[in-house]
């Protein structure tokens, strides 16, 4: 992580536009040093008592600040931000997870309720607002947070590239230097606790590894390692400012996914993988999928390379978790051969802007192997938004193949492990009660195909 603020800092002098060529050919060529490894920062230790066993996640705050009240279909305003905020740091007191996750999406879109736009002025103000929001709780709270960005964190605007490079200057900006107090602190807010803490980080791109509970030097223990990848990249609506095209930024991104997850399995870790986007389509809005499918890589398009990473690793991947589409919802994953080999579990929003309630996520895992378990949902109630410690349910509230389950994949599994519309509606008929996080009105969940990702046949 120190090392990564210097390359933050070193890349904030002006050089010159050779210096800056040689850089900008490095990344695109995926040279060893675009990959880096830190020393080490301290974090939270692994609890010793196994007392807790659980994190927080939460998504999509989309804070507008020139607005106090959040109808639905629109963007978080100041009272919700201040609710949101207070049940933030209520879980965090009384839950005590060991990290945090936070997967993206920080402020206003660029129209809010069609209504009126907003300028990138206002947009970056709401980044800075969150982003210190969020790390002063953290640390208050003493617990480690984690960001990847959401397709509306870029500092150009929506579906940019995490980093701006300017040539002329040979500097790069993102949505760090917003917070101008914890710039060099972000993505990852630590805690005070000592201990270890290691990261791979591709600065630039925006994505990193992490081990959020340490390392143990224990070689019969299983360490847990987040992948946190920043799947705006493989997004048809990508827009890059980075000096890298977009195939050259996700074959990188897809290599050091492959990496990361080889490293693992030689190792014996347990990984969850954490995105913004999801792969596959949108099956609860219009069908569409949410990836390029035309850009190829050997022959196969995003949608297909991720499936394959997924089925040769899966044996080391606990969950996948998304989010982006606001939704309480799942995605299965299946090799070519139709073995149920994965689940993309996605973490609700904090703005109502696709008509759902508000809400925030926590996952139990077994502390012997980091299976998920479980997870409960805290939202708010129809408007006037107001959260409570009574407002919650849990993936066993919703799915019911979990009584002898072990981790929420074999829950799934239990209910079907089909790739077939009636293996989908199954699972659907029980995802639709939840869909939009205990709304009064409640939504369908119309294109049944976008449940699964499927490996394709050779």
């Amino acid at each position: 992580m120190i090392l990564l603020k210097h390359l933050r800092t070193l890349l904030k002098i002006p050089i010159t536009l050779i210096t800056l060529s040689l850089l900008l050919a490095c990344f695109v060529v995926q040279c060893k040093n675009s990959t880096k490894e830190s020393i080490s920062v301290y974090i939270n230790n692994q609890d010793t008592d196994n007392s807790y066993a659980q994190f927080m996640a939460l998504s999509d705050i989309h804070l507008d600040l020139s607005v106090s009240g959040t109808p639905y279909g629109c963007d978080t305003g100041t009272k919700l931000w201040s609710a949101a905020k207070k049940q933030f740091t209520n879980l965090l007191e009384t839950k005590k997870p060991q990290f945090i996750l936070y997967l993206g999406d920080l402020p206003v879109h660029t129209r809010n309720c069609s209504i009126f736009s907003k300028n990138q002025q206002e947009i970056n103000t709401n980044i800075a607002t969150v982003l210190a929001d969020m790390r002063i709780i953290a640390t208050n709270a003493n617990i480690p947070l984690l960001y990847l960005p959401g397709n509306n964190d870029g500092i150009m605007g929506n579906y940019t590239s995490f980093s701006a490079i300017n040539p002329k200057a040979g500097t790069y900006n993102n949505a760090f230097d917003l917070d101008s107090v914890g710039a060099n602190q972000w993505p990852i807010i630590s805690s005070k606790k000592p201990s270890f803490f290691h990261q791979k980080a591709n600065d630039i791109l925006g994505y990193y590894s992490a081990y959020p509970l340490g390392i143990s030097n224990d070689t019969s223990k299983i360490n847990l390692k987040l992948i946190m990848l920043n799947s705006v990249i493989y997004s048809p609506l990508y827009k890059s400012f980075d000096g890298i095209d977009q195939l050259k930024a996700a074959k990188s991104q897809f290599d050091f996914l492959s990496i990361e997850l080889q490293d693992a399995a030689n190792k014996g870790d347990a990984v969850i993988i954490a995105m913004h986007i999801p792969a596959g389509s949108n099956g609860g809005y219009d069908g569409s999928f949410f990836w390029e499918q035309d850009m190829l890589i050997d022959g196969s398009n995003f949608d297909a390379v991720f499936a394959k990473i997924i089925t040769k690793y899966n044996k080391n991947i606990r969950a996948i978790l998304t989010s982006h589409t606001h939704m309480e919802e799942i995605k299965r994953v299946f090799s070519k051969d139709s073995t149920l080999v994965g689940l993309c579990v996605s973490v609700p929003s904090i703005s109502p802007n696709h008509k759902n309630n508000p809400s925030m996520k926590f996952f139990s895992y077994d502390t012997e192997n980091y299976q998920l378990t479980n997870f409960t949902t805290w939202y708010a109630e129809d408007i006037p938004f107001t959260f409570s410690d009574t407002l919650g349910y849990t993936f066993k509230d919703i799915y019911k193949g979990c009584p002898n389950a072990t981790s929420l994949l074999e829950c799934i599994g239990n209910i079907s492990d089909a790739p077939t519309k009636a293996g989908r509606d199954s699972i659907i008929s029980l995802m639709e009660k939840y869909f939009d996080v205990r709304k009064t009105i409640k939504r369908k969940y119309p294109h049944h195909i976008g449940l699964d990702i499927i490996e394709p046949s050779e």
